[in-house]
């Protein structure tokens, strides 16, 4: 099989090649001729070659090689390849996937790094107060700097992650973490330098779920969207499991709460080194999947808020969003004071028990990407399908926290309706990790382009419900001393006005938010979907 001539290539370009200079096309097309059938041959049976224009973003043409069935597409960029061994102009189907698997899993390690940093304060804290004389209310103060960081930067970091890309706005976000949780042992002494690192650490995961969410929309196709989602985002997961096993140790034998700071902080800033390399290597690709939607000359480029507010399904997602955050943020803050004075639990033991959550969703959030992808991949309505998970992560979760409520009852006071009670709560948490199979699916399947900013939006309604859900039910219970009502009955209750909310409005299909007044926004699906 062989290239054919410089010239015969001419009479193969379509229309959509009337753009590329000439000279530049034959120049290119002989040396990658030479290239190929004097060193990479045998390549050619088997592998396509990727496209890339001289301009960017527009559209590439394929050429048919003769003697083979298989339509051939190749690189007319003027600029050299990044390794002589294997030309810049080749990049395979097999070397994208293995490039995109390994994106996807440093993405999962961005998402665990983050929990981990999470975690590792509310773990190292306690010896820290100690030592500096903290109270309960400082410590109050401490947590809630991160989170008025966190909350503060959701929209903002979708407007970048929109402009320079998730994978550049991302590793920014992972050296701010980073950074604050190193310093963190430096500005312990003085508290109001300390409040200030944890502001810096939420501003700097602040970042991390729209970034995350735009790296998914430019660059893993749809057909993979679900599954790669369900693997990155269950990283959080992975993060609590390791802050709260890790942590303990490193306080220990590595030298108390500095060393976790230390070392986490370090690992945090290692990544970003090793996030770097991935996307300067010579099978790194140039051009996202869907190149072409991002910008458009001539086009305004900051988000269409209006357009994203006038959309049923935004509402939607935003309320999916808040009643999830409640019920993570409002169970995990609380879960280990309910063992303890629900059922006389010892910390030591409630500490271990915090780990079966955590483990339990990484197995659910599998589960829900693996049978996602195959039912989409198999024809199924995408809106359908998400439709279908968001239901499981919203009401599976408030049927085990009723079944909760009915054991909390008097006339069941028993050991083993006690450890029913336990079981059902455990369960709520982990099940509601099929929320990853849609709800940080859907701003990707309505808008490529808008994927991070839209996320920016959910997530703030996300965040707010975070701050919100813990001082309400630790406020009900001052006021009840009743688990039921002030943590179980009130989450049921978001749960279900959530669900409603979004099974009324959800709609996966593309949404074009750059529509001029009057252009609808939601397109029609190609006849093929």
């Amino acid at each position: 099989m062989t290239f054919t001539s410089s010239s015969s290539l001419g009479h193969l370009f379509n229309s959509s090649s009337a753009s590329f200079r000439s000279h530049s096309v034959n120049s290119k097309s002989e040396i990658l001729s030479k290239k190929l059938n004097n060193k990479h041959k045998p390549l050619l049976s088997y592998y396509k070659l990727t496209t890339r224009n001289i301009s960017r973003r527009k559209p590439c043409s394929s050429f048919q090689v003769v003697g083979s069935n298989r339509p051939l597409k190749v690189n007319v960029t003027s600029s050299p390849p990044h390794d002589e061994s294997i030309p810049n102009e080749i990049v395979t189907d097999s070397f994208k996937d293995q490039w995109r698997d390994n994106m996807i899993l440093y993405s999962t390690a961005a998402n665990a790094l983050a929990d981990l940093d999470k975690v590792c304060l509310s773990v190292a804290v306690i010896p820290l107060a100690a030592s500096l004389g903290w109270n309960s209310v400082t410590v109050g103060w401490i947590h809630s700097a991160f989170f008025c960081g966190f909350t503060i930067m959701q929209i903002p970091s979708g407007i970048l992650a929109e402009k320079f890309g998730g994978q550049n706005t991302l590793v920014v976000g992972v050296c701010l973490w980073s950074a604050g949780t190193f310093l963190a042992p430096v500005c312990s002494s003085v508290l109001p330098i300390f409040l200030v690192s944890r502001v810096l650490v939420g501003i700097g995961e602040g970042f991390a779920p729209t970034s995350l969410t735009d790296v998914i929309a430019r660059w893993v196709p749809d057909r993979d969207r679900t599954s790669a989602a369900a693997q990155i985002f269950t990283g959080q997961n992975y993060g609590n499991v390791l802050g709260l096993l890790l942590t303990p140790v490193i306080l220990t034998y590595c030298g108390g709460p500095a060393g976790v700071f230390y070392i986490f902080g370090a690992i945090g800033l290692l990544w970003c080194v090793v996030w770097r390399m991935q996307w300067k290597g010579s099978s790194a690709p140039r051009e996202p999947v869907n190149p072409r939607e991002y910008v458009v000359e001539g086009e305004e480029n900051s988000p269409p808020w209006g357009n994203f507010l006038r959309s049923k399904g935004v509402w939607a997602v935003i309320a999916a969003h808040f009643a999830d955050n409640w019920a993570k943020f409002a169970l995990t803050a609380w879960l280990p004071t309910y063992f303890t004075k629900g059922f006389g639990i010892p910390l030591s033991a409630s500490s271990m028990l915090a780990l079966v959550p955590p483990l339990l969703g990484i197995l659910v959030a599998g589960a829900a990407g693996r049978m996602a992808t195959q039912q989409i991949q198999a024809g199924q309505n995408v809106t359908q399908v998400r439709r279908r998970f968001m239901t499981l992560a919203l009401l599976l979760p408030a049927g085990c926290l009723a079944c909760a409520c009915v054991l909390h009852l008097p006339a069941l006071n028993s050991r083993l309706a006690s450890l029913l009670a336990i079981a059902a709560t455990i369960a709520s948490i982990g099940l509601a990790r099929f929320c990853v199979a849609s709800l940080y699916c859907l701003h990707a399947d309505m808008s490529h382009k808008h994927s991070a900013p839209l996320l920016g939006i959910t997530n703030t309604a996300g965040a707010l419900a975070g701050v919100i859900s813990s001082p309400v039910v630790g406020f009900l219970y001052s006021k009840t001393g009743s688990w039921s009502m002030s943590l179980f009955l009130p989450t049921i209750v978001v749960y279900l006005i959530g669900a409603a909310v979004f099974l009324s409005f959800v709609d996966a299909r593309p949404h074009n938010f750059d529509a001029k007044p009057g252009e609808p926004i939601i397109l029609p699906l190609p006849p093929s979907a």
